[in-house]
């Protein structure tokens, strides 16, 4: 037993964490509120099964009686701001930067869970949307990092120059 009160524990900065982890991605979330307000189709196009991979390892290797505990006896940690990552993405996305940068960047997400596989999927299935119905426009809301501009030509903006992006980053 933990014997702290469970209030004390839902507001512990770790458990917030795990809990933010565990919740319907933000993306989602602005998905379908768009899709709601504007009357149109909800279609979900990522690779689901990487999600529940990565979910699975979280359950199996994160939430775990030992690690709350030990999690509970660190001091507590401040979340970086909405801000913050505002800007880091805007940094990415938006300023002239040394290509090393990004690349730095892009490199730490590449692989099975990150830019490639998931990129490449994405892009087939917006291409195929796009294909079918050119005269109509098509809104994408994902995660930023897959609208990084990338020199290997592997994130989901990269494999769609074609048809001139437009990237817009959500508060």
């Amino acid at each position: 037993r933990l014997q702290r009160p469970r209030s004390e524990l839902a507001a512990h900065s770790a458990i917030a964490d795990i809990r933010t982890l565990l919740a319907l991605p933000f993306e989602y979330q602005a998905a379908a509120d768009y899709a709601k307000k504007a009357l149109v189709a909800l279609e979900l196009i990522d690779l689901s099964e990487i999600s529940l991979r990565k979910l699975g390892r979280v359950e199996k290797s994160m939430i775990t009686y030992r690690n709350i505990k030990v999690l509970l006896t660190l001091q507590q940690q401040e979340p970086p701001t909405d801000k913050e990552g505002y800007e880091r993405a805007a940094l990415l996305l938006e300023a002239p930067l040394d290509p090393a940068v990004r690349r730095a960047f892009l490199q730490r997400y590449r692989g099975e869970e990150g830019i490639g596989e998931r990129d490449l999927h994405m892009a087939q299935q917006i291409r195929k949307r796009l294909e079918a119905a050119p005269q109509k426009h098509l809104v994408h809301i994902g995660g930023w990092m897959h609208l990084v501009e990338d020199e290997l030509g592997e994130t989901l903006y990269s494999r769609l120059q074609e048809f001139q992006p437009r990237r817009i980053l959500l508060k």
